[in-house]
């Protein structure tokens, strides 16, 4: 019970401080801000906030797994290079290219890993009006480092790959202030 009410109060923080950036920027209507909501590997079920500098976005997202007995948190920092196409609903180019660092913990009740991956994405935007899209992408994220702690011994072991990368893709939604 104490492990349910400690991830309802993660995922509610983590909602307020969404929801503490998004709030003003509606208010004065920049227009460079989105934030997004979808499905990747390895961020599983995720949440995101972009601003748009020229054909540039920098962005951070947070991920989640959705079982309470089991703690899966990627935070993602994002760098997205807009580079071709163009799209009557937003001067933003299509397809993309993303980078950035994954910070990734995945913990049960026998490992705690610890892992920070680089990612390498071409991606495109579909935008379905001048503030709704959907995102599409794939590439591969890189291991940069990763740390085991093993609490219990299990005979099968798992986590994060020791080779040298992971597939990665996925899509979101996303709305554009």
């Amino acid at each position: 019970m104490g492990e349910l009410l400690h991830r309802i109060r993660t995922i509610s923080f983590v909602l307020f401080i969404i929801s503490a950036i998004v709030t003003p920027i509606k208010l004065f209507g920049q227009g460079k801000f989105s934030v997004s909501g979808g499905f990747s590997l390895p961020e599983l079920i995720n949440g995101g906030i972009l601003y748009q500098i020229k054909q540039s976005q920098v962005g951070l997202n947070i991920g989640f797994y959705p079982k309470y007995s089991y703690k899966y948190i990627p935070l993602t920092a994002n760098y997205y290079y807009h580079f071709a196409g163009s799209s009557k609903f937003s001067t933003l180019r299509p397809w993309y290219g993303k980078s950035g660092l994954m910070y990734l913990v995945d913990e049960d009740q026998y490992i705690l890993d610890k892992s920070l991956y680089f990612p390498l994405l071409v991606g495109r935007n579909f935008n379905m009006s001048n503030h709704f899209g959907l995102n599409l992408e794939i590439g591969l994220a890189f291991l940069l480092y990763s740390d085991r702690t093993i609490k219990e011994y299990h005979e099968y072991p798992y986590g994060p790959a020791e080779v040298g990368s992971t597939p990665s893709g996925g899509f979101s939604f996303f709305y554009r202030f």
